[in-house]
C-alpha cells in the first residue's frame, strides 16, 4: 500500500514538520499536521504544505513536492511538480534541454533542497553532496 504523508513549515518554529494533513474548514487558512506517532498538533504554513510522491531519492531521502532535485548525469537541478492535467509528480527543470519528465522511480536522482529554502543553503547542499560522491 502507498504511503500517505504530508509535511510543512511550522508557523512558530519554521521547521518541517511530518505527518497526517487537517484541514480546518471553520478557520479557513489554518492548517494543521498531526505527526502520525503523537497527538500533538502543529498549525503549518499553508504555502509550504507538500505531499510525499512515494518515491525516495537514491540516498533513501524521501521526494515531496517542492523538492529540488539533481539529476546526478548532467547536474541539472529540477522541482517536483504536482500535475492535475496528468495527475502526476514530473520534474521541472532550471535551465534545461531536459523536458518536463514524469517522475519516475528507476532514475538515480538527489533531493539537494526545497522550494522554502535560500538558494545558497541548496548550493551549499550541492556542493557538500558533490563532494560526497567523489
Amino acid at each position: 500500500m502507498r504511503k500517505i504523508l504530508f509535511r510543512g513549515k511550522s508557523i512558530k518554529t519554521n521547521e518541517w514538520i511530518y505527518g497526517n494533513l487537517l484541514i480546518n474548514y471553520k478557520n479557513s487558512g489554518v492548517n494543521i499536521i498531526n505527526p502520525t506517532e503523537t497527538k500533538d498538533l502543529f498549525q503549518i504554513k499553508s504555502e509550504t504544505i507538500c505531499q510525499y510522491t512515494g518515491l525516495s531519492d537514491k540516498c533513501g531521502c524521501m521526494i515531496f513536492e517542492g523538492d529540488i532535485v539533481m539529476e546526478p548525469y548532467t547536474g541539472e537541478m529540477g522541482t517536483i511538480m504536482w500535475s492535475e492535467n496528468t495527475a502526476s509528480y514530473y520534474i521541472k527543470w532550471e535551465n534545461s534541454n531536459l523536458y518536463g519528465r514524469d517522475l519516475c522511480k528507476h532514475y538515480d536522482y538527489v533531493v539537494i533542497g526545497d522550494l522554502w529554502d535560500s538558494k545558497e543553503q541548496i548550493m551549499i547542499m550541492h556542493d557538500i553532496e558533490m563532494e560526497i560522491r567523489d
